[in-house]
């Protein structure tokens, strides 16, 4: 999943999380919540100890909202 965050190839994710560049949250896609949504109902894989990785997604990110910036 995470190569697909990288890539592009993944439209319908619905939310992610980089902490810290060591720590990645991908989140499955979901519907609209409410408020009365258990937090169960998000299913989501998440990794420790991955600072390439979510250093890569977190890059990712800042290239396709600020390609200015872009890092290589």
């Amino acid at each position: 999943m995470a190569k697909s965050v990288l890539n592009g190839t993944n439209t319908t994710l619905s939310h992610y999380i980089v902490s810290d560049s060591k720590m990645l949250r991908i989140e499955s896609p979901h519907g609209v919540l409410a408020e009365d949504h258990p937090a169960s109902s998000i299913k989501a894989k998440v990794f420790f100890n991955t600072p390439n990785t979510a250093t890569d997604i977190a890059n990712s990110f800042d290239n396709s909202y600020f390609p200015e910036n872009a890092t290589k």
